[in-house]
């Protein structure tokens, strides 16, 4: 065997055992069956991303414990006054949905640091999100209002970076 030859060997034997590995890492984690209405809580992040949500329903917004929500890719059109229940969530994912309004109780997400409502329906935001002094990284691409109200909002969340 000439070297290129052991070479080719050597990496297709480390691909195959990397390969295995990922295999073995995702059955053991996917064995379970998860019911339909049922919400995972792995590592405090709720992915109910693409799931053809209308609505999001009590079962999600009482979770205290979780930190990162992502909801985007369904058809919310807004999002529950509930969701501030959801004291310790410092990410929420919204994006690709129908959202046409934005509760104010947004504002009483302190912990909040990443909220991104990019690619919906939303004409207006609540004078609430300036409230969220904590935020590093507001997503509003495709916003539908008036530019006034990214400028206000600029102006009032100076260390946030607001991306439309």
């Amino acid at each position: 065997m000439n070297k290129k030859t052991i070479i080719a060997v050597v990496i297709a034997l480390i691909l195959i055992a990397f390969g295995a590995g990922y295999l073995i890492s995702h059955k053991s984690s996917s064995s379970q069956p998860r019911q339909a209405n049922s919400v995972a809580t792995e590592g405090k992040t709720l992915d109910r991303s693409g799931q053809q949500l209308t609505s999001l329903p009590n079962s999600i917004t009482n979770q205290k414990d979780v930190s990162s929500l992502n909801v985007s890719n369904n058809q919310l059109t807004t999002l529950p006054s509930s969701i501030k229940n959801m004291t310790a969530l410092n990410t929420l994912n919204v994006e690709n949905n129908r959202l046409e309004n934005v509760p104010p109780e947004i504002g009483q997400m302190n912990k909040l640091l990443v909220l991104d409502l990019s690619n919906n329906r939303l004409m207006s935001l609540p004078s609430e999100l300036a409230n969220l002094t904590q935020l590093q990284t507001l997503k509003l691409g495709g916003y539908k209002g008036a530019p006034s109200d990214i400028e206000q909002l600029k102006a009032r969340l100076p260390n946030t970076d607001i991306q439309t």
